[in-house]
């Protein structure tokens, strides 16, 4: 660490570990690393960042200029004690060169459904209903349920945390049911549920 390298350094490639404790539960978790890096010449230097093995992204930066990278890593990467961070450098072989200062590991939040809804709350067979979800964290699927029953894949296309999908009430959903319909925000560790807003049927 702290050392500007190329690519046939006898200590290339860049690797180093960064300890999670198991109480932290990370392979149910998605995360962020943050690496401080120093003269990545794009476009013609292509540096790879692997956790755990799985290629995470590629380096970004300036010519003689320090900067922060981040890079997502997906649920079920980490693990707990030892993750291997690996950095590969210049893998065009163009004759670049990089220093990597320090790396650290964000755990990102438990996902959390914040608020769930439906509109309209009274609908008539055959016409459409609107999820609505506020989800915090980083969910693997947001979908919505009539009891056991997948209706929808809800979607954030803002990326706001505001998911939503629509839905057909069924022709065959008897008059003054109320269903059991709610909301799972999903994740590595099996996912929360919404309370039970219910729609019913006019």
């Amino acid at each position: 660490m702290d050392v500007y390298l190329f690519n046939d350094a006898p200590n290339h490639p860049v690797e180093f570990d960064i300890i999670i404790p198991a109480a932290a539960n990370p392979a149910t978790k998605a995360a962020t690393l943050r690496m401080d890096v120093y003269d990545i010449d794009l476009p013609d230097e292509v540096d790879e960042v692997y956790v755990n093995g799985k290629k995470v992204g590629t380096l970004t930066g300036a010519d003689g200029i320090w900067g922060v990278n981040y890079f997502d890593i997906p649920i079920g990467t980490l693990r707990a004690g030892r993750n291997r961070i690996k950095v590969v450098i210049d893998i065009n072989n163009g004759g670049w060169a990089t220093n990597i200062d320090w790396g650290i590991i964000k755990l990102s939040s438990q996902v959390t459904i914040t608020q769930g809804w439906i509109t309209p709350v009274r609908q008539k067979k055959g016409m459409f209903i609107n999820l609505f979800a506020t989800v915090s964290g980083k969910p693997a699927a947001v979908q919505g349920f009539n009891g056991t029953t997948k209706i929808c894949d809800m979607s954030d296309p803002d990326g706001n945390g505001t998911w939503s999908c629509q839905y057909q009430i069924p022709t065959g959903w008897p008059t003054g049911w109320k269903s059991n319909i709610y909301i799972k925000a999903k994740n590595a560790a099996g996912g929360v549920l919404s309370q039970w807003p219910g729609v019913t049927v006019q």
